[in-house]
């Protein structure tokens, strides 16, 4: 009983530091988001002053992406495998050319496969991460860049919170914010130019 277990630890030795590395780069992209998505807010707020400016020269640089996308590169590399190929793009030329069939078209239970390794899930983790942070970026971006010229802008604070956890859904509240700013600014500006030649 003695050999099995001798046999058998190297190799639980060697998925306990696979394992290590990925919740390691899980929690290193993890955070690093968070310090993207507050380095924004600071970036978009220009009467912070300096702090805000050195905020913003990070955040206008592509550099900010680095980090992560060569992570992410990393993590692709740890998981690839002679199958991966095959569940992103299933199917085959021989059969497409008999059948008419579309090939070579990924498909939901390929994905699943595909996201159902422990490394490939990192990566995947890692691909979304970055998604996040090019939202966080823009919207950081246009709100500094309507404070500079307008004086305000449209709250963000709750889009950055949200695009944390879900880019894409962190976009669609910006856009679904900043278009309720503007149509409540462009009313309260009419109501007060109506007013304008009564008060005179």
């Amino acid at each position: 009983n003695a050999t099995p277990r001798a046999n058998t630890s190297p190799m639980r030795g060697a998925v306990r530091a696979m394992s290590g590395v990925d919740e390691f780069a899980w929690c290193a992209t993890t955070v690093y988001t968070l310090a993207c998505v507050v380095g924004c807010k600071v970036a978009a707020t220009p009467s912070w002053g300096e702090a805000s400016a050195r905020a913003h020269a990070r955040v206008a640089s592509l550099w900010m992406f680095a980090p992560v996308c060569a992570l992410y590169g990393f993590l692709l590399y740890r998981s690839w495998t002679p199958d991966t190929l095959s569940l992103m793009l299933p199917g085959s030329l021989s059969e497409g050319l008999a059948t008419g069939r579309v090939q070579f078209v990924p498909t939901l239970s390929s994905i699943m496969t595909l996201l159902s390794a422990r490394a490939t899930a990192t990566s995947a983790w890692a691909h979304l991460l970055c998604v996040n942070i090019f939202v966080a970026r823009h919207v950081a971006l246009k709100t500094r860049e309507r404070m500079l010229r307008d004086g305000c802008a449209p709250p963000i604070a709750h889009t950055l919170v949200l695009t944390t956890l879900a880019g894409p859904l962190g976009l669609l509240s910006y856009v679904f914010t900043a278009a309720c700013y503007d149509f409540c600014r462009a009313a309260l500006f009419a109501d007060v130019e109506a007013a304008a030649p009564t008060q005179g």
